[in-house]
């Protein structure tokens, strides 16, 4: 005998929840029990919810070469330091860079840590793609089940992601608004689906939005206690918040702010500290979110993905345009 005791094992998931997501990716090849244990649920949430894991900024910054045909887009995700020194601009992390994309569009989220992330093509196909920046896991979604008249023009197409509770499920509930005369909006009408992680399929739901409602493209995005809400913008320029409750899957309307400029602003001292953010906010854009790391996994069963092999898929999933081609 060596006179080592192994440690309790209580005291050993207490070390281990204390860790970041990237020495527990490492750990997870240290013993079988402790990679069972770091994959099962209940650690998961423990982990997530830790005082040590403590929430960040994370900022995704758009940036549009107009001059460029194929428009070519730059895609930065930046995540700040804990400690933002007021009156002094943070150091910036940069998690992802895809300096030449063409279909990227925006990002909502996190949930538990997640991202929803879009991409549209020339035309009306979209396609949505869930991330876990901590896990550089990637997951592109089944395509929607949406059966549309043909005359009928898409007009607009909203996303949220949120999380079940009493299932267990992250769901993504994707809108998508037609018109039958392009600009006119007598007839429009409103479709809407809801995505399941766990089935990893999409059901139709039942808008009781008013034929004459409008929905306009998603300006900020917020989830809250289940209930997801954006910022919307009418034709008549009347900004509203509107609202989807990931559990009885139910839609709701509310109203609102104004700043243009990327700022923190802290009540304490009643200072304003620029992040050091140039922001392109005519036909590009910028979002800023409240970020925890999270072991929440998004592959399915024994699927894997390494660390590089996750960048790559995501550069394909946007496209990425060659220097020579984008310089063209």
């Amino acid at each position: 005998m060596d006179g080592h005791r192994p440690l309790p094992e209580d005291v050993v998931i207490d070390i281990l929840l204390r860790l970041p997501v990237e020495s527990l990716l490492r750990f997870k090849c240290v013993r079988k029990d402790w990679c069972t244990l770091i994959r099962s649920p209940s650690f998961i949430e423990k982990h997530f919810h830790h005082k040590n894991n403590c929430a960040r900024l994370l900022v995704c910054n758009l940036k549009v070469a107009r001059e460029v045909h194929p428009i070519v887009k730059s895609v930065a995700f930046s995540l700040l330091p804990k400690e933002i020194v007021p009156g002094v601009t943070p150091e910036q992390k940069i998690l992802l860079q895809l300096p030449r994309i063409t279909h990227f569009m925006c990002v909502a989220g996190p949930v538990d840590g997640l991202f929803l992330v879009q991409k549209k093509f020339y035309g009306d196909d979209v396609c949505l793609g869930l991330w876990n920046p901590a896990t550089k896991e990637f997951r592109t979604l089944p395509p929607a089940p949406f059966e549309i008249e043909g005359f009928f023009t898409n007009h607009d197409h909203q996303f949220g992601l949120g999380f079940d509770l009493l299932t267990q499920d992250y769901k993504v509930v994707w809108i998508r608004v037609f018109w039958d005369m392009p600009g006119q909006g007598a007839n429009n009408r409103v479709y809407a689906c809801v995505y399941s992680s766990c089935n990893n399929s999409w059901k139709h739901l039942t808008p009781e939005f008013p034929p004459s409602s409008t929905l306009s493209a998603p300006l900020d995005a917020t989830y809250l206690n289940r209930v997801y809400y954006w910022l919307c913008r009418g034709l008549d320029d009347i900004y509203t918040i509107r609202s989807f409750d990931m559990g009885s899957e139910q839609f709701g309307e509310i109203q609102v702010p104004e700043t243009s400029q990327l700022v923190l602003y802290d009540p304490t001292t009643r200072r304003v500290t620029d992040l050091g953010f140039q922001l392109d906010l005519f036909i590009a854009g910028c979002w800023v979110f409240n970020y925890k790391e999270s072991l929440v996994p998004i592959k399915r069963g024994n699927e894997t993905q390494g660390e590089d092999n996750a960048v790559e898929q995501i550069e394909h999933y946007f496209y990425t345009i060659p220097m020579d081609e984008a310089s063209s």
